[in-house]
């Protein structure tokens, strides 16, 4: 299963998406099965994001989490294995990934 955001508003397991202006803020779609995103990736109502990668800059540095959008800091945590999900805010996830780097 892979990742995904939304172009319009959909619902999907009794959770309300919203597509956002804001990368930093956008919503999350994550566990959506395959025959679902299908049907909706073809009514363009939702776009495939990449999911766990690595997130590096240019230089090959790793990107500071400041920096990062939502979909990139759920990437990082669930690289980390940080507990985090779609629901939370960049400054929760943040927070998260920062107390698991300094266990």
């Amino acid at each position: 299963m892979s990742n995904y955001i939304p172009v319009w508003e959909i619902t999907f397991n009794k959770k309300s998406y919203k597509p956002s202006a804001d990368p930093d803020e956008q919503d999350i779609i994550i566990g959506l099965p395959d025959d679902e995103a299908e049907k909706l990736l073809e009514l363009g109502a939702i776009k495939k994001v990449p999911g766990g990668k690595r997130v590096d800059t240019p230089s090959g540095e790793d990107k500071p989490l400041d920096r990062m959008n939502k979909a990139e800091l759920l990437a990082k945590a669930q690289e980390m294995g940080v507990d985090a999900n779609e629901a939370m805010t960049n400054r929760e996830i943040v927070s998260a990934i920062e107390a698991k780097a300094q266990e």
